[in-house]
């Protein structure tokens, strides 16, 4: 019974329970609230499983400092801003080590040869002695300027040979009985010169030189306003022997120029000269004359005992 009474009771419960549920109004959906974007948590990521750590990196290179810039040498202007930076011309090693490297010793007769050439200057003095001289000068002494210009022909060891040309130049003047009197000579010679070098800065030479004088006298008349002359072309030598020293050498190659200074004597010979004075041809205004006019004896002799000084430049 009480099984029977329960199987009608429970369906009728349900159905009354279901006509209730059915009866009410539903209910309102709950309020939702908007949360920003910002807020909005992520889901949560499952993290990740652990592993060995990396092995740290090697630490960069630093880098090395720009070079400092070059500064041009003293005295030269630095560049504008923005020009190029200054550079340095390349140097050449090469010659650098060939100047600063001394020269191998020369045998002083193979250093005259490799710097041949020789120009002088100078004076020289000759003591004329003759009895002819004495109506141009009052003393014995005759000075001349000295050029000489020649170069080496051979050179070898402490020998050397050169060969010179000599111009001899002077004149004096004086008067005889009021008249007034005038001498010029000029010398050409050609002389061989034999060389020992003692030092490489001084060697001794001995000369043999030969040639032609040209000498010419002059003689002023007052009476008759005219001059007088006499000219003459003889042979002349000289024989001389000396020193030179090295004074200034430019450089220590051996073909750099050198200043020498010289200093010789000897003796200096030529035949007597005529003093056979005359108008010259083309002088219209000399009186005619019966007879040439002489002073003293007559002729001249231009020699006697010589000492020259000079300096010179060997290249």
């Amino acid at each position: 019974m009480i099984r029977r009474a329960l199987m009608f009771t429970v369906p009728l419960v349900v159905l009354s329970g279901s006509s209730v549920a059915f009866s009410q109004p539903p209910a309102p959906p709950p309020p939702t609230t908007q949360v920003p974007p910002d807020k909005v948590e992520l889901e949560e990521t499952p993290a990740p499983a652990q592993t060995a750590p990396a092995p740290a990196p090697a630490p960069a290179p630093v880098p090395a400092p720009p070079p400092a810039p070059l500064l041009p040498p003293p005295g030269v202007a630095p560049p504008p801003p923005g020009a190029a930076r200054y550079s340095p011309a390349p140097v050449d090693v090469r010659r650098d080590q060939a100047e600063t490297e001394p020269e191998p010793a020369i045998p002083p007769g193979d250093r005259a040869r490799v710097s041949p050439w020789a120009f002088r200057i100078g004076l020289r003095t000759a003591f004329l002695s003759d009895e002819g001289y004495d109506p141009f000068d009052d003393n014995n002494g005759f000075n001349q300027l000295s050029l000489a210009a020649g170069r080496v022909l051979y050179g070898s060891n402490d020998v050397s040979i050169a060969l010179l040309a000599f111009w001899d130049y002077g004149s004096t003047e004086s008067n005889v009985r009021g008249e007034s009197t005038e001498l010029e000579v000029h010398r050409l010679t050609l002389a061989p010169e034999l060389r020992l070098h003692l030092f490489p800065q001084a060697y001794v030479f001995g000369r043999l030189a030969v040639g032609t004088l040209h000498a010419s006298a002059s003689l002023g008349e007052s009476t008759t306003q005219t001059k007088l002359h006499a000219r003459s072309w003889t042979f002349a030598a000289d024989g001389t022997a000396g020193a030179a020293l090295r004074a200034v050498q430019f450089s220590p190659r051996a073909t750099a120029p050198s200043i020498w200074l010289f200093a010789e004597g000897g003796y200096g010979w030529a035949p007597s000269v005529d003093l056979v004075l005359a108008p010259d041809d083309d002088d219209t205004t000399a009186p005619q004359r019966v007879a040439d006019m002489t002073l003293g004896q007559g002729d001249v002799g231009v020699r006697g005992a010589l000492f020259r000084v000079m300096v010179g430049l060997s290249f």
